[in-house]
């Protein structure tokens, strides 16, 4: 793979490899460091569901803490059950097994309203998704086609130990579940959940998409759809689109910022 840039890849390269370093120190002032830069990664990745529910919930007045009063339990509650996929994914993930029974434990416990019975169901027909230039894929394709070489990137291509392939294989979930669009809700949030599961299993920070930022997010998300539908490849080492290379540059973009926060609380 080699979907982001080159410059942005050797920054985010050297901002890891810092932090990694800077991780194996002894002396009493590197372990009160390292337990400040603790806090912070739980607080980015406390930050990064709260803001994943607003992204599809853009007329939530959620503020960057868990809301407390009752008539926000809704929003609550949306974002308990992130918490809680995000916790049960984070047990259960095992890159070189992953299948569709872990996304849909993912989607589960991210929607389960939407489940009464138990289990995870199907939509039977697809349907064009609001302001999207393309619609899903087929749901007897999704299971047919697209699942298992999904999967079978993912299993494939996780084997790494480069910071970039590790960060490009997260991304590369997001876009590939989101274009997929597999559920009858919560895919997005279910998308960057796994993302953020597969950047965590790699030690790398979670990105945060701010409120503010929806529409590019969403705009950079919808190009790459349409281009990856246009030249329809699942080869992750060929050409990828433009599109394709927007999206992967403002996710990366948004790890850069994350590792920055991290940096800060060394200095």
């Amino acid at each position: 793979m080699n979907y982001i840039p080159k410059i942005l890849s050797q920054e985010i390269r050297d901002k890891i490899k810092y932090l990694n370093e800077f991780s194996k120190k002894n002396s009493v002032r590197y372990q009160r460091d390292l337990v400040g830069k603790r806090m912070e990664k739980c607080a980015l990745e406390k930050n990064a569901m709260i803001n994943s529910y607003r992204l599809e919930h853009d007329s939530a007045k959620v503020p960057h803490n868990i809301p407390r009063n009752g008539e926000k339990k809704i929003i609550k509650e949306g974002i308990k059950n992130l918490k809680n996929a995000f916790c049960w994914g984070g047990q259960n993930l095992d890159l070189s097994r992953i299948d569709k029974k872990f996304i849909e434990g993912l989607n589960y416990r991210i929607v389960p309203e939407v489940y009464p019975s138990g289990e995870v169901e199907y939509p039977h027909t697809s349907s064009k998704l609001f302001g999207a230039s393309v619609s899903p894929p087929d749901p007897y394709k999704i299971q047919k086609k697209e699942f298992p070489t999904f999967f079978n990137a993912l299993r494939n291509n996780s084997n790494t130990f480069d910071s970039i392939q590790q960060m490009e294989v997260a991304i590369f979930s997001h876009f590939h579940l989101a274009r997929i669009h597999p559920f009858y809700d919560g895919n997005g949030r279910t998308s960057r959940v796994l993302q953020d599961l597969i950047l965590k299993s790699y030690k790398i920070p979670l990105p945060i998409i701010n409120p503010g930022e929806r529409n590019t997010y969403y705009l950079f998300l919808d190009r790459a759809i349409k281009d990856w539908k246009e030249k329809n490849n699942w080869a992750l080492n060929s050409k990828i689109t433009e599109g394709e290379r927007d999206f992967y540059n403002f996710m990366a973009g948004k790890v850069n910022v994350s590792l920055d926060c991290l940096l800060e609380k060394l200095f």
